[in-house]
């Protein structure tokens, strides 16, 4: 279970361990869409949304064709939807910062090694 700070110092939404993942997911107005792993091979997942009024996506993103407001991850890694979305939302959340996308999945990674690092302990 993760949870939501209310805002960081610069007014931006972060999450944290306590959040229930798929909650925010639904409270964002996306969907999570499993994909057969051959449309999605390259990527583990990828998204379209809007979140604070803007539209956030990787590149690749365009290339599949994602709708608007729906998280996309291959059917292969079903088991694995709450490590996922965290990193997907944590992502969003970067890119909404400003940051451009390999800093955003940067920064997501180490935040995502830092919960589960806190999770195990």
């Amino acid at each position: 279970m993760f949870s939501m700070k209310n805002k960081s110092n610069n007014g931006h939404t972060e999450l944290n361990r306590d959040v229930d993942i798929r909650k925010e997911v639904n409270r964002l107005g996306c969907n999570v869409v499993f994909i057969p792993h051959k449309l999605i091979q390259d990527h583990i997942a990828c998204y379209y949304v809007e979140y604070d009024s803007k539209r956030i996506r990787p590149k690749v993103a365009k290339k599949l064709r994602i709708p608007l407001n729906k998280i996309w991850i291959s059917d292969k890694f079903e088991n694995q939807e709450e490590q996922i979305l965290f990193h997907e939302l944590q992502e969003i959340i970067y890119r909404r910062k400003g940051y451009r996308a390999a800093k955003a999945h940067q920064k997501a990674e180490h935040a995502e090694t830092t919960i589960w690092k806190q999770r195990l302990t």
